[in-house]
């Protein structure tokens, strides 16, 4: 994710004081970690690291992650004056400002919420719920008008208000009990160092990122980790095998990147884990995927980020050896509904009145939206009576365009897309 502009606005902003009122009542800080202060910043990701049940990051992961934090995050970080270790957070979390992908190939500016952590010593303490709300009044206050995170667990972040709004999929693949049935296209694959994987990924990536709503730019540090370059286990790209594929015209219109796993009883019984796949066009995708599929010495296939409407499946020719497990990717939560429908694209025309409740007092309001053939909104105003009513969380899981089982108002009808939304990337 490039590094938006404001970051030294997003970096100096004072702390949330409600939230900093409320921690101080129980005796502990909330501050914001100086990018100046290395020392501060190391700890900091220490902790966070910790959060997540790591060990110490080794010497190389942790400048890697000191130069991205230090250069593009707004560290918060709440501290315990009577710990043992009162210069160490106790809880963590980082956020900037990105686009979002939304309905009808349109971005919105989204502030990010990442590494979110609480240390086991001081759980069930309030501490999180008053991160949380700090950063999203921040936000607010800072006029970005959608929060988005990815999550570990699922239980937490609908009584903030936020709404799943973009899957993700993991899929295994018996190889072993199929074939490639999907067409058969020219231009060619080949080859290529993970280095120039790593140079030219980001920018082909770019030629997709607005086709699926839900998607966010892969900031510099996740592409050098999922090349191998920043893992956490040292430099790891040498176990790394990339490759691309050109059109007739010679033009790079896709992307994989990959490793390989032995079975230690049967040498023909290899693991290939899919890590990324960046598909233009459907000719590249479908060249990717059938280099995949076809692999000699390989058994089975692991993709652990794919859209939960892969069209793989349709392409071989035993439908059950691809197996899916879709689960909750990209949470968002909105922060001011006329912009965030004033940004998307609508594929249906119709009008609206609904009103929106928000139990920390940052969305709530009533509105009558009028959507146009032409796909975009024809008008968005105040309204007083109401067709029907919607948490802000209802209508966070509905703004990217995907429609949860059951929703059958004529808002969800409004805002339902085509294509379902779809992060390929953790943050």
């Amino acid at each position: 994710m490039s590094v938006d502009p404001r970051i030294h606005e997003v970096q100096t902003a004072p702390v949330d004081e409600g939230a900093a009122a409320a921690l101080a009542a129980r005796g502990y800080e909330l501050r914001l970690v100086d990018p100046a202060d290395r020392e501060a910043v190391e700890r900091y990701l220490q902790a966070e690291n910790r959060g997540f049940l790591g060990g110490a990051l080794p010497d190389r992961a942790l400048q890697a992650h000191a130069a991205e934090y230090t250069a593009s995050r707004r560290m918060s970080a709440v501290y315990d004056p009577e710990g043992a270790d009162p210069l160490t957070p106790i809880a963590t979390s980082a956020s900037w400002i990105g686009p979002l992908t939304l309905p009808g190939e349109q971005e919105i500016d989204a502030w990010a919420i990442a590494g979110v952590t609480t240390a086991q010593t001081h759980r069930r303490r309030g501490i999180q719920r008053q991160i949380i709300e700090a950063e999203l009044r921040t936000a607010h206050r800072l006029g970005v008008p959608i929060a988005m995170l990815t999550v570990s667990e699922s239980s937490i972040y609908g009584r903030y208000g936020f709404g799943v709004a973009a899957l993700a999929a993991e899929y295994r693949v018996d190889t072993r009990d199929l074939r490639w049935t999907g067409p058969s296209v020219g231009g060619r694959l080949d080859f290529i160092p993970v280095t120039r994987w790593r140079e030219q990924a980001p920018d082909l990536f770019e030629q997709t990122r607005l086709r699926d709503p839900g998607q966010v730019q892969p900031f510099a540090l996740r592409w050098d980790e999922i090349a191998g370059f920043a893992a956490r286990e040292g430099d790891k790209s040498g176990e790394r095998f990339a490759v691309q594929y050109r059109d007739d015209a010679g033009v790079v219109r896709g992307m994989a990147i990959y490793t390989v796993s032995a079975d230690p009883e049967v040498f023909t019984r290899h693991r290939v884990n899919v890590l990324q796949v960046i598909a233009v066009s459907d000719d590249s995708y479908a060249a990717i995927w059938r280099f995949f599929v076809e692999m000699d010495l390989v058994a089975s296939l692991g993709y652990d980020l794919g859209a939960v409407d892969e069209r793989l499946p349709w392409m071989v020719s035993n439908f059950r050896a691809v197996q899916s497990k879709p689960f909750d990717m990209q949470y968002v939560r909105v922060l001011d509904v006329p912009r965030v429908l004033e940004a998307r694209g609508f594929e249906s025309d119709g009008e609206v009145a609904f009103a929106v409740t928000d139990d920390l007092g940052i969305a709530g309001g009533a509105w009558r939206l009028r959507a146009g053939p032409d796909g975009v909104v024809s008008s968005l105003d105040g309204a007083v009576d109401t067709d029907e009513t919607v948490t802000v969380a209802e209508l966070s899981a509905l703004v990217a365009g995907g429609i949860p089982p059951g929703s059958s108002s004529e808002l969800s009808r409004l805002l339902r897309g085509s294509r379902t939304p779809w992060l390929g990337s953790w943050y």
